[in-house]
């Protein structure tokens, strides 16, 4: 059993974004098929990682082959994409947070406030972060595949670079000088309300 994935719009062995993972794999590469077959019609298979893989949506394949009375049988089967995100539980991560109660307040908590205003004068507002919600991770994996500094030369390699990522991502929102998908409202009044007249 092997599993090919596929990273990106153009992928290759070279560039480490086209990998062959297998009971087998090479320990530099830090990619571990492991097969479980304590139930044999139901074998779990566990994939590991390396920790600075890059991040983004994987195209999976897997490849048996097994022999049936005396012949090989060689079957190919597309798996669901696979994605990849930084993760702060895994101590090799560049992102990992040693507090669990960190971790309960910047990644899992949904809602939470933002402070606003000026330093002389600021206050709570209740936020809803909303990284939990439908469509937002594919939204956001959109983003990143669209941004031409991803589509350029190196972009790829630094995909694995979470400073990186959050630099495109904020741009990738800011449609003051990055050409983003939000406008910002500083008149003080708020656009709903002008909406609504």
């Amino acid at each position: 059993m092997k599993l090919d994935l596929k990273y990106g719009s153009n992928p290759s062995l070279t560039s480490g974004t086209a990998i062959i993972v297998d009971v087998e794999s090479d320990r530099k590469m830090k990619w571990f098929l492991n097969i479980d077959l304590s139930d044999s019609k139901n074998p779990e298979v566990t994939v590991t990682c390396p920790p600075d893989a890059f991040i983004g949506r994987y195209k999976v394949a897997l490849f048996i082959q097994s022999e049936v009375d005396g012949k090989t049988e060689v079957a190919i089967d597309e798996e669901p994409d696979i994605i990849l995100l930084c993760n702060p539980w895994c101590p090799e991560d560049s992102v990992y947070l040693v507090s669990e109660q960190e971790r309960e307040e910047y990644v899992l908590n949904d809602t939470g406030k933002i402070w606003r205003g000026t330093t002389q004068s600021s206050h709570p507002c209740s936020w809803n972060f909303g990284q939990f919600e439908d469509q937002i991770l594919d939204a956001t994996l959109s983003l990143l595949e669209k941004d031409i500094r991803v589509k350029a030369k190196n972009g790829v390699k630094k995909m694995r670079d979470p400073v990186w990522l959050g630099r495109i991502l904020s741009a990738a929102a800011n449609s003051q000088d990055e050409n983003g998908i939000l406008t910002g409202n500083w008149t003080g009044k708020s656009v709903f309300m002008e909406w609504l007249g």
